[in-house]
């Protein structure tokens, strides 16, 4: 927005609103909107929004894998860590606000997620050990004589 010089002495200049500040910037209200370039969220179509998640999310995968990377510290979790985060953000893309910081919203849905994924885990029973036979050893144990 080109910046309007302060009246003097209270003349108002060419262009200048009451409702502008005493610097002769409009504010938010006062200035109308530009047309956007694409449609709103609500309006487009399925094939619209796809593409449209492409070119403004899909560009941040590699970073969004180190982050998940430096958090579960796997590669085979961070991979299914940001294949969710990707899941999420395009379930939820409709709702995106075009213009916005998409990198900090998908850094948002890929922290999010983790720590769901770990609240999970830690109300899971622990893993049991491997089923052992009659005589109370595991496969690849000797069995101990019974006692008796």
């Amino acid at each position: 927005m080109p910046y309007i010089q302060p009246a003097a002495h209270g003349v108002p200049l060419g262009g200048v609103h009451r409702d502008q500040c005493h610097h002769g910037i409009a504010s938010a209200q006062a200035t109308p909107a530009g047309p956007r370039e694409l449609p709103g969220p609500a309006a487009e179509t399925p094939q619209q929004r796809a593409g449209r998640f492409e070119r403004d999310v899909f560009r941040y995968r590699a970073q969004l894998y180190s982050a998940a990377l430096r958090l579960t510290r796997n590669g085979a979790d961070a991979d299914d860590l940001v294949q969710e985060t990707f899941t999420r953000a395009y379930a939820a893309f409709g709702r995106f606000q075009p213009g916005t910081n998409a990198k900090a919203w998908l850094f948002r849905i890929l922290t999010n997620t983790f720590i769901s994924g770990c609240r999970k885990r830690r109300h899971q029973p622990s893993r049991c050990p491997p089923a052992t036979s009659k005589t109370g050893s595991s496969p690849g144990q000797p069995a101990l004589p019974p006692l008796g």
